[in-house]
């Protein structure tokens, strides 16, 4: 009898600390979400100037590949040839357009045949078949093809023989992304065991900070997280 009583005082003081552990961590999840908001509410401006530089980035690194692409026809010819320049210049995707817009080369064979008239994503750039001047670097969308989540910037070869266009996977521009405040403070919150906290970016639902690095630039949607 003496056992059981000091068992069942046992389990009730376990239950206790535990339950107590267990409300002083959310308290402290709370309290350090609530500073989280003020960090975003600070960064909301320098975020958007920091993509509004990485557009520009992207395309300066398309204008360099349509150099190169000028300067040695067998990058025309050659995909993995390609495929190695967008290694060296840090994107995911290569792909060479006609002047009428249609894809004749690149890193991705089997896109090979599409047009700007193609989908909507693609869709984006027509107007830079009536201007030679422009270069366009659109926002993070699902491309035509496949339905996953691409940045794409495009410019007009020099010798005005067709354009050139880029793309930039979510998770490398999350790691272009990866000094901004935002990032750091969300990897270093407490957390109890078993959750995990996520920052989106609600234009384009993509996590741009996680307590677990290995998600930044997953969509909510491929985690079955809804907004």
């Amino acid at each position: 009898a003496v056992f059981s009583i000091l068992f069942i005082l046992y389990l009730v003081m376990a239950y206790m600390l535990i339950h107590s552990r267990t409300i002083a961590s959310l308290e402290a999840e709370k309290s350090v979400i609530e500073k989280l908001y003020v960090v975003i509410e600070r960064n909301k401006d320098s975020i958007q100037e920091h993509n509004s530089h990485l557009k520009t980035e992207f395309i300066i690194r398309a204008s360099s590949v349509s150099l190169l692409v000028e300067s040695d026809e067998e990058y025309e010819r050659n995909p993995e040839k390609l495929q190695a320049l967008a290694d060296t210049l840090m994107v995911d995707e290569i792909h060479l357009f006609s002047s009428s817009g249609v894809i004749y080369g690149g890193t991705r064979p089997e896109y090979y045949g599409y047009s700007l008239y193609s989908g909507e994503q693609i869709g984006f750039f027509i107007p830079m078949l009536s201007d030679t001047s422009l270069s366009l670097c659109q926002d993070i969308v699902p491309n035509t093809a496949e339905g996953k989540l691409m940045m794409y910037a495009m410019v007009w070869r020099s010798d005005h023989k067709g354009m050139v266009q880029i793309g930039v996977s979510p998770k490398r521009l999350a790691y272009e992304m990866n000094e901004n405040e935002v990032l750091s403070l969300v990897e270093s919150m407490p957390v109890t065991q078993g959750r995990k906290l996520f920052v989106s970016d609600r234009a384009s639902n993509l996590i741009i900070g996680a307590t677990d690095s290995s998600f930044l630039g997953e969509s909510l949607e491929s985690l079955g997280i809804e907004e």
